[in-house]
């Protein structure tokens, strides 16, 4: 049981969904939150007078919205220029969830305190905050689930209808691909690196680098070159490549597998351990491009 809990805290899960899927998620929670206030009128809104505790009502939901969507939509945005989605987990989810929850009550707290409905105590501060973080807990969880899962299913769908499933992975290869006579070149300011086209895994950002991976005699090789990965997709525009995700171009001829995940996919390369993303943004063009390169092997 534990094992299981562990694995699934460990599923890749998406950090970021698109601005109008977390504003919506936003204003789910806000309308949650005043139908919540509403129903059960507390800090005692039930002896105010209307408009005193119509007033309430309406600075509560703006805190809540407000925190909502620095949380839910503005932290994201930040968060994914310095975090790889690839290492964003379940379990990343739901301590970040269970932090946004926490926030929103401070949020909430904070105007009751402004309007003198709380004292601006530790133990009552404590007590609040708590309260909210364990009633939360459980909803914020069974999403997560519920979210990861159909995520998970409906890439694995995709693969499916295309591909000859193996379990729960999908060979991706139907037959090896024709070896290009030109050599492959990649300039960068720094020099350039000549490759056989049927050498080529991937190529990585790092910083103001790339990292151009591929095989040779002796295995695995890679260089750094001064260069931006705009600039290598560019170059190889036509050349089998494609880019997957925001920090990865890959090879299409060196693809053996796929594995379909609530993030996207995971793409596994010949002659390479790791694994290479393909993120939920991609995932449309990246398919398209690797029906147009298997079509073009079949014609040939």
């Amino acid at each position: 049981m534990r094992r299981a809990w562990r694995q699934w805290l460990a599923r890749p899960y998406p950090l970021w969904r698109g601005a109008w899927r977390e504003a919506r998620l936003v204003l789910i929670v806000t309308g949650l939150a005043t139908a919540l206030i509403l129903v059960t009128r507390p800090f005692g809104l039930a002896g105010l007078p209307v408009d005193t505790a119509a007033s309430l009502v309406l600075q509560l939901s703006l805190a809540c919205a407000v925190t909502a969507a620095l949380l839910r939509v503005g932290a994201p945005l930040v968060l994914q220029r310095f975090w790889d989605e690839s290492q964003w987990t379940v379990g990343h989810e739901l301590v970040w969830a269970c932090l946004e929850v926490t926030l929103l009550a401070a949020a909430l707290m904070g105007v009751l305190v402004y309007r003198d409905f709380v004292s601006p105590t530790g133990t009552n501060a404590l007590i609040f905050l708590g309260t909210t973080a364990l009633c939360a807990a459980i909803p914020i969880g069974i999403r997560t689930l519920l979210v990861e899962r159909w995520l998970r299913e409906r890439h694995e769908q995709q693969l499916a209808l295309r591909y000859v499933p193996l379990g729960v992975e999908h060979s991706l290869q139907a037959s090896p691909p024709p070896v290009s006579p030109s050599p492959l070149e990649i300039a960068a300011q720094d020099g350039a690196l000549t490759l056989s086209p049927d050498t080529l895994r991937y190529v990585r950002a790092e910083e103001n680098y790339v990292d151009v991976v591929w095989l040779d005699g002796n295995g695995r090789k890679h260089q750094l070159l001064r260069a931006t990965l705009l600039d290598v997709e560019r170059q190889l525009s036509g050349r089998a490549a494609v880019r997957c995700h925001r920090s990865y171009v890959v090879s299409l001829a060196a693809i053996e597998r796929a594995t379909g995940n609530a993030q996207g996919y995971r793409l596994r390369l010949s002659g390479i351990d790791e694994e290479i993303p393909v993120s939920r943004a991609r995932v449309v063009a990246f398919l398209e491009a690797f029906d147009r390169w298997q079509q073009s092997n079949a014609s040939l």
